[in-house]
């Protein structure tokens, strides 16, 4: 499976509301109450870095603290001796800490 690529969109309360008397910027910056950080995200890249992954998706979560988290679901090769401390240590390595998933489930 191919990596792909998303952009990174952010809806937060400490979230700028507009530029200030620029409002072609803000419309350009905006898709609702979304903010289009103009970033790509490469969370699959992490994902399947883990050569017995076969399957991998992020996904968006609720939280208390952030409002939204980011999980993952994996499917390994049957067989594999993947460990979840492997995993969180790979995750570790090309993750943000917001971005880290603090989880694994077989």
């Amino acid at each position: 499976m191919p990596m792909q690529e998303g952009q990174i969109v952010i809806r937060e309360p400490n979230v700028m509301l507009e530029y200030l008397d620029n409002p072609d910027a803000t419309q350009k910056a905006f898709a609702g109450d979304w903010l289009l950080a103009g970033d790509l995200g490469h969370i699959d890249e992490v994902l399947y870095a883990q050569p017995d992954v076969i399957e991998a998706a992020a996904f968006a979560r609720p939280c208390k603290s952030y409002d939204e988290t980011v999980e993952a679901a994996v499917c390994v090769r049957p067989g594999s001796q993947v460990s979840e401390k492997a995993y969180l240590i790979c995750a570790e390595r090309g993750l943000a800490p917001s971005n880290r998933q603090n989880t694994f489930m077989s």
